[in-house]
């Protein structure tokens, strides 16, 4: 999709006015202005980054990077704007407060005023980040577990096997049983 297959009723009105219902945090650039301003922001935006209008307008998008923000993923933004390409990208980006979040971030370019334009939609996926960390602390928990288990196990399997009355060979396995319970209540 480029600047001129975008349909005539487009219009920074009709943009403007939907972004003011919007659910979504919405932005628009202006790429003919000095350092590509924001020209509009709704209040989704405004809410999810802590700043305020005022401090925006006019402002290259930039203000939302911060020391662990991927360069990767700025120049694959930068890359894709000069060539007026639609961009899709996870991004970690710092609210005002200095919070960060991560930034499902998409932008389409338009003609509007004949003038190019990037809309910006950006959505807060920390929470699925917070889900795969959690995911994969669990998991990491499970199989360290299991290796310091593992051990234990086969000593209980071996004992087991090895005599003709398993309960009999109980009081020879109780100990590796009782540590086996302690990593299980710690974990």
């Amino acid at each position: 999709m480029r600047y001129q297959d975008m349909p005539n009723s487009l219009n920074y009105d009709s943009i403007t006015e939907m972004g003011d219902f919007f659910d979504y945090s919405m932005t628009l650039v202006n790429l003919e202005l000095p350092d590509q301003a924001l020209v509009y922001v709704n209040n989704e935006f405004l809410e999810n980054t802590g700043y305020e209008k005022e401090e925006v307008i006019g402002k290259n998008c930039r203000f939302l990077q911060g020391p662990d923000t991927s360069e990767s993923s700025v120049n694959y933004i930068r890359n894709s704007i000069k060539k007026n390409i639609p961009v899709f990208v996870d991004i970690l980006n710092y609210r005002k407060n200095g919070d960060w979040f991560f930034n499902r971030l998409i932008l389409i370019p338009l003609l509007l005023k004949n003038k190019k334009h990037y809309l910006g939609l950006q959505l807060d996926s920390s929470h699925i980040y917070d889900h795969c960390k959690k995911r994969f602390s669990r998991e990491k928990t499970a199989s360290q577990l299991s290796e310091e288990l593992l051990p234990h196990l086969e000593k209980i399997d071996q004992l087991i096997h090895s005599v003709e009355d398993p309960f009999a060979a109980f009081s020879d396995i109780k100990p590796e049983i009782d540590l086996i319970r302690e990593f299980v209540i710690e974990a």
